[in-house]
């Protein structure tokens, strides 16, 4: 077992614009700000690009750091450099680093990939009873070339968002509507290939790469048309075609040249704080810095990782 070998002054409680931060939460950060360091490293020697995305996006603008009520990391990677990366990651992380993608695992649907420490236990609630890598994790997303239309490019996406959706229905719990048991009762009983689903969703993701676009997207993105439009996860590629190194808690991380045009069509005013009530973590995510996820899983779920 290889323990985190944490700074004890990064992980002491603070208030952090006026969020009270645990030493736990703390603990997760720098396991964070390992995995990141893990990752860049492999993407530097291979020469692959990847951004800082989302919350990680507004931490690193508004926060020069974690966003301090946050409880996950997301990274992007444009989609020929996403499929290189899989390619040679599991060659290239050593315990206790672990690649996490849903050909990995004996149950888990994801539309991205993971790097995990497997020494930590974090992931959301529903996911520690299932044979998956439940520590402390990463996530890598890949974005596609899209047509300039957006209208065009929503055709051709939701085809593919509705069997994303059948897959996710089909492995995970996130879902408990009535119609999504359904669904998920239905799927299970006649023995719903979500494997071959993903793959095939893969293959035809890759077949649109940034060299071949004007505009980028994130296609299985979890539902935008119902949040905030589809709109918001439709960026221009020229805002991605150089980055700039800003603080990020103890370290300089890559950020778009287009960060704010990112940022304010995905969030609006994202400088301003939300409102104290809204302040709140986006996932039911269990953290346990210090406990391999398998002892964690095994003695709270009874999860079996024997063959």
């Amino acid at each position: 077992m290889k323990k985190m070998n944490y700074d004890p002054e990064y992980i002491k409680p603070e208030i952090r614009d006026g969020w009270n931060v645990s030493e736990k939460m703390k603990k997760v950060w720098y396991i964070y700000l390992d995995l990141i360091k893990v990752f860049a490293e492999i993407c530097d020697k291979h020469h692959l690009r990847w951004y800082l995305c989302g919350g990680a996006l507004i931490g690193i603008v508004r926060h020069q750091g974690f966003i301090p009520w946050d409880d996950d990391v997301d990274l992007m990677m444009p989609r020929e450099d996403y499929n290189k990366f899989l390619e040679i990651a599991a060659g290239e992380l050593k315990h206790p680093y672990y690649l996490r993608t849903t050909l990995t695992e004996k149950e888990c649907f994801q539309y991205w990939a993971s790097i995990c420490n497997s020494e930590t236990t974090g992931n959301r609630e529903t996911c520690l009873s299932k044979r998956q890598n439940n520590g402390i994790s990463i996530d890598i997303l890949p974005y596609e070339g899209c047509e300039d239309n957006i209208h065009l490019y929503a055709l051709r996406r939701k085809p593919l968002y509705i069997l994303a959706v059948l897959c996710n229905t089909y492995v995970n719990d996130y879902n408990t509507s009535r119609i999504a048991n359904i669904i998920r009762t239905i799927l299970r009983k006649t023995g719903f290939n979500y494997i071959a689903v993903y793959k095939w969703l893969e293959k035809h993701n890759s077949k649109h790469p940034w060299s071949k676009y004007n505009y980028i997207t994130y296609t299985l993105e979890a539902d935008p048309e119902l949040k905030r439009g589809l709109q918001v996860n439709f960026f221009k590629k020229e805002w991605f075609e150089k980055t700039i190194e800003m603080p990020f808690e103890n370290t300089v991380l890559p950020v778009p040249i287009g960060y704010d045009k990112i940022l304010t069509q995905e969030y609006g005013d994202y400088m301003t704080f939300p409102p104290i009530e809204s302040r709140k973590a986006k996932h039911d995510m269990v953290f346990e810095p210090d406990i391999p996820y398998k002892e964690y899983c095994h003695a709270k779920y009874g999860v079996s990782y024997e063959e």
